[in-house]
């Protein structure tokens, strides 16, 4: 089923959380809402919830008005950071209390929600300890329950508001992997709020950066990523350099060559989209000296000075390129930028 935002605001008291919010989010994709604390991100999964009420705007599911329905009219399976799983009862009880609470003409019969639950624990694989109970578990255990009991009473959508942000690093991936492998299968609308990016360029069909309560932009993981709509979306999605100079005649000339009187405009690269030499190879090439170089995992991350105007910028190499340079501190290094993304500095639109 669908979901439309339209016009959405909220405000709490002076603050004003979503400012006139509008979206579109198709059945059966995963969405991530990205973007920095306080950008209004569960402000809005809560509203979409039921959780909040906004003071302005609507939220329709598959084109019927859902603005002013409570939570429990919904039909929103809604999954919590720390799970929020009751430790007085086992697995197996965790996940059934979503069917056992239904009103009496809405409950299954209990062979039915009993044959339910072991589907949901074969569907998280983890059928071999129905029985325990949540403080027996591990933090991904205790996520994948949690999951597990969201999606027992068959919600139309799916909300996870930062699900793995409890997880240490490598739970946190197995659990990416394991959460886009379990949409595959059930195809359902799902939306979750995180602030870091790997996780929705890694599991979303589309992601949303929101900023100042406000829907920065939104696009797939490659749009965003490969072309950011305004300068901050560029520099949250990630390590960025900034050339500073002026566009003469559609071209980017970065300072100290740009000519006075034109457009002044900042250019961004990143670390990655910088090429590394020993020697000159282009009239672009950048006169540089390497400050400071480090390992990280297959790259190397380089830290060099323009010689011109001795502003900081940052290039990444993989290790063979790295050792085959031969580069040491203080060394001359040439770097020439392979794509740029320049902005108007009095407006920041891209150009």
């Amino acid at each position: 089923m669908s979901i439309s935002i339209r016009g959405v605001s909220k405000t709490f008291g002076a603050f004003q959380a979503l400012k006139d919010v509008s979206l579109e989010i198709p059945d059966g994709e995963l969405v991530a809402l990205l973007g920095p604390s306080g950008g209004g991100k569960t402000t809005l999964l809560r509203s979409i919830a039921g959780l909040e009420t906004p003071n302005s705007g609507q939220i329709l599911f598959g084109g019927r008005d859902e603005t002013l329905s409570r939570p429990q009219e919904r039909g929103v399976g809604f999954v919590f950071q720390h799970y929020a799983l009751f430790r007085h009862m086992t697995v197996f009880e965790n996940i059934a209390f979503g069917l056992r609470v239904k009103p009496k003409h809405e409950r299954l019969p209990e062979e039915e929600i009993r044959a339910k639950v072991d589907e949901l624990l074969k569907l998280i694989q983890l059928d071999w300890i129905a029985q325990r109970y949540p403080d027996q578990l591990s933090g991904g255990q205790r996520q994948r329950v949690a999951l597990a009991r969201a999606l027992a009473p068959r919600p139309s959508f799916l909300l996870l508001d930062e699900p793995f942000g409890a997880l240490d690093t490598l739970v946190r991936k197995e659990l990416r992997r394991w959460l886009r492998q379990l949409h595959e299968e059930l195809r359902m609308t799902s939306i979750f709020v995180t602030h870091d990016q790997d996780e929705a360029l890694e599991l979303a069909d589309r992601i949303v950066v929101m900023m100042d309560g406000r829907v920065a932009q939104s696009g797939t993981p490659d749009e965003v990523y490969d072309r950011p709509a305004t300068p901050a979306v560029y520099r949250f999605l990630g390590d960025v350099n900034l050339f500073h100079g002026r566009v003469a005649g559609g071209a980017f000339l970065h300072h100290p060559t740009a000519p006075d009187g034109e457009d002044a405009a900042t250019a961004y690269v990143r670390p990655h989209e910088l090429e590394v030499e020993r020697f000159r190879t282009s009239e672009d090439a950048i006169d540089t000296v390497l400050l400071h170089a480090w390992a990280l995992g297959p790259k190397v991350r380089l830290e060099l000075r323009r010689r011109d105007n001795s502003d900081l910028m940052e290039a990444d190499v993989n290790r063979d390129r790295y050792r085959n340079l031969g580069l040491a501190a203080g060394d001359q290094v040439w770097v020439t930028p392979r794509s740029l993304r320049v902005f108007r500095a009095e407006d920041e639109v891209a150009i």
